[in-house]
């Protein structure tokens, strides 16, 4: 679990990091260049954790059963039901507007390959349970 020191800073400090932190996630970049982005900004621990919690939220929008989730992103039950609650307060609207009801074409295709992204980012570095090479598949015609 990531530390957070105890000592507030000041809120036009704060502020301005948060302002500085997303015009860099917003700068254009190809996927190699935000993939060295984040590994020198996240550890591994926290690319995990975030993975974990951006899977959950979109296979919650897609209606997946909670069990589905525990199981196959091995969270815990108190996760997923914590998520779902938050989820269906509206604490996600830009996700469960992507992921959720009509949506644009260019939507679409932007939530699938999203999923697909992020479907692959959480499989990277997972060793096969069985097997040389068992998630091979995931990767061909890439």
């Amino acid at each position: 679990m990531p530390h957070v020191s105890r000592k507030r800073l000041k809120r036009k400090t704060f502020q301005s990091m948060c302002d500085s932190f997303v015009r860099l996630m917003v700068v254009p970049r190809a996927q190699k260049d935000a993939r060295l982005f984040l590994n020198d900004v996240l550890t591994p621990t926290e690319r995990l954790m975030i993975a974990k919690r951006l899977a959950a939220i979109v296979m919650l929008c897609r209606e997946y059963s909670g069990y589905k989730i525990h199981t196959v992103l091995k969270v815990s039950p108190s996760t997923v039901a914590r998520l779902k609650t938050r989820l269906e307060e509206g604490a996600f609207p830009y996700l469960a507007k992507l992921f959720r009801g009509p949506q644009e074409i260019k939507q679409k295709k932007e939530a699938s390959d999203f999923w697909d992204a992020l479907y692959t980012f959480i499989l990277m570095g997972m060793p096969p349970r069985v097997g040389k090479g068992r998630w091979k598949f995931l990767f061909e015609g890439r």
